[in-house]
């Protein structure tokens, strides 16, 4: 730490995450590198996610407290501004960090200047602390690059970056409310060099009351994730193979958002979301404000 600038800047957004918080906070305080502060937006949580914060005790804790959820992708904005650290970090509330995640994430990005953005390998696991799967994406850039026309390879909760990339791509972008993580790799990307660690530094929570497992914000998801792949192909430089792949794959979302909106009983917005994925997801947007 240089004077009071620690290296990394943990993020970590907390809304009513009282059942896994202790745990993340946990997970954070028997890293290995401890030159870290973690800022945390605590907003709007009507359980008892505020009181374990304040009993936390650790001294680089930098948490700020508001009477309302201000949603995902403005809390995550909003604790970037406050981030001090050479390095970026994100933890979900309900996510684990193994111990040795930062140390490897600072060496890689301190031995090599040209990557901006590394993530790590991931185990999926459930409400009890059981694996479920494992995520072991490519470590590459290149072949992360190419993994992005099917999917985003990156977990959230794994990902580190140099602060210093957000002075050029900006923040998380606001016009995304659920996939906000997915277009800001993307946008990462465009300036920067990417390495996936291939050692398993995060536990992702599949939570079915977590806000990426929904179904009731699957739609909106599904849209969002769909326009990124639209982008996706003018702004990466795909081969041919995995331009086809991720054509294949915006069709088969557009087939999976016609079979969403007609079980939600829309379908004109079905219809039209096959021909024009922006004016549907438009409309579909207008059409929940008006209900």
């Amino acid at each position: 730490m240089i004077g009071n600038v620690p290296r990394v800047s943990v993020l970590m957004t907390v809304y009513n995450s009282e059942r896994h918080l202790q745990q993340s906070l946990d997970s954070l305080q028997k890293q290995e590198f401890k030159d870290f502060e973690l800022i945390v937006l605590e907003h709007g949580s009507t359980d008892s996610s505020l009181r374990i914060l304040t009993e936390w005790g650790d001294l680089r804790l930098r948490l700020e407290v508001l009477p309302r959820n201000i949603g995902r992708t403005s809390a995550l904005n909003r604790c970037l501004s406050r981030a001090k650290g050479d390095y970026v970090a994100i933890l979900d509330a309900d996510d684990l960090a193994g111990p040795m995640r930062l140390f490897e994430q600072v060496e890689l990005l301190d031995n090599n200047p040209n990557i901006g953005l590394v993530g790590t390998w991931a185990k999926y696991i459930d409400e009890n602390n059981v694996e479920i799967k494992r995520h072991q994406p490519p470590t590459t850039h290149n072949a992360i690059v190419k993994a992005f026309a099917n999917r985003n390879p990156f977990t959230h909760s794994s990902i580190c970056f140099r602060r210093e990339l957000t002075l050029v791509i900006g923040k998380y972008d606001d016009h995304y409310v659920y996939a906000q993580d997915f277009k800001f790799c993307v946008d990462l990307l465009q300036v920067t060099e990417s390495a996936i660690l291939p050692s398993f530094h995060c536990s992702w929570r599949d939570s079915t009351s977590s806000l990426t497992n929904s179904k009731e914000l699957s739609v909106d998801r599904i849209f969002e994730e769909a326009l990124i792949f639209q982008a996706m192909s003018r702004k990466l430089h795909f081969y041919r193979f995995d331009i086809m792949r991720n054509h294949l794959h915006r069709f088969l979302t557009r087939i999976l958002l016609f079979r969403e909106l007609l079980l939600h009983g829309m379908t004109l917005l079905g219809i039209l979301t096959l021909l024009s994925l922006k004016r549907g997801r438009n409309l579909y947007i207008k059409t929940k404000r008006e209900l």
